[in-house]
């Protein structure tokens, strides 16, 4: 007569992308290990726990588990993305959130070289990047031509607001921006 195998030894482990909790037995000889998977951030590491929410990212296919910290996921649309998939589907650079971020407080977009100390080169690389993808357009011709934010621009800066002002260069950047519309520089 078989007698009945005792669980041995217990391992808790993180769990698999897009799985948020599972048990599993294994059967090693006569001993049974049990593992335990438990949810952990895909993009952080951060242990996942129920007093907390989780999001998984919508991306087709994605399915990763992600805390719901700014520097994890973007909530666009009412669904929630991880930052890879957030790039694919509303592309911003930070220069890019810059840009927008001076012509949506009416300041003119070349002030954001002075106020952020970008480049000449990479301020026309991200004004360009943002003119291409619609947030923002032109109104005007030659020298009188004014930069107005798009529907979708503002959806991108609004997007993007939270994750990106996190990033130390664009707290201060923001800083600088406060203070210009508050009459100091």
């Amino acid at each position: 007569m078989e007698h009945a195998k005792e669980v041995m030894e217990k391992l808790v482990v993180p769990e698999r992308r897009g799985v948020i909790s599972s048990t599993r037995y294994r059967s090693i000889g006569d001993k049974i290990i049990q593992e335990i998977g438990v949810g952990f951030c895909d993009n952080c590491g951060y242990k996942l726990n129920d007093q907390e929410p989780l999001v998984v990212c919508n991306y087709e296919g994605c399915q990763k588990k992600l805390c719901t910290s700014h520097s994890c996921s973007s909530e666009y649309r009412q669904n929630y993305y991880c930052k890879e998939h957030m790039q694919a589907l509303l592309p911003l650079s930070i220069h890019g959130f810059e840009v927008l971020h001076c012509i949506r407080f009416g300041l003119d977009a070349y002030m954001v070289r002075e106020l952020a100390g970008i480049a000449k080169d990479d301020y026309r690389v991200a004004l360009g990047q943002v003119l291409q993808a619609g947030y923002l357009v032109k109104r005007g011709i030659s020298i009188c031509t004014t930069l107005e934010i798009t529907g979708k621009g503002a959806l991108a800066w609004k997007t993007y607001f939270e994750s990106f002002r996190q990033d130390g260069d664009v707290e201060y950047f923001l800083e600088r921006v406060n203070s210009q519309l508050n009459g100091g520089l």
